[in-house]
């Protein structure tokens, strides 16, 4: 039962986002070649042709996520709870960094840099925040 409402709005979802496409092919004027008389035919078929593919698509969907989750549950059962946790607080103190220094790059004016600039400082005190805890457990944990 579960199954078929998660298929059912994962349906709906991909249908939305068919409607998506269709309106970003419309804003980028992709498809300004289509004349404005067929242009609801073109958002309801491009919908339904999502809808369908995701309806079909769901059950290997589904498999590859049970199979990405039982694999992932394996892999956390092996580590200690005690890296898990001090993992987990290293990654929120990172991001929360990375937040407070890629604020000033989003003011310097220049298109695109803030947001690159931005991404590869979450991806860095990111992953210092989560390595740097659990390879130094020990002195984490003596306090």
């Amino acid at each position: 039962m579960v199954q078929r409402i998660i298929r059912v709005v994962l349906t709906i979802f991909s249908m939305f986002l068919g409607y998506g496409v269709v309106s970003l092919l419309y804003s980028t004027e992709v498809l300004n070649f289509i004349d404005d008389d067929f242009k609801l035919y073109v958002y309801i078929l491009t919908s339904l042709i999502f809808g369908i593919i995701f309806y079909i698509a769901f059950p290997k969907f589904l498999f590859a996520a049970r199979s990405i989750a039982s694999s992932v549950e394996g892999e956390l059962q092996q580590v200690p709870a005690t890296d898990i946790v001090l993992g987990s607080i290293g990654l929120i103190v990172g991001l929360i960094i990375a937040y407070l220094s890629s604020q000033p790059f989003f003011n310097l004016g220049i298109p695109y840099l803030g947001v690159v600039i931005s991404i590869l400082l979450y991806l860095l005190f990111g992953y210092l925040g989560v390595i740097v805890p659990t390879k130094k457990r020990e002195d984490f944990l003596m306090y």
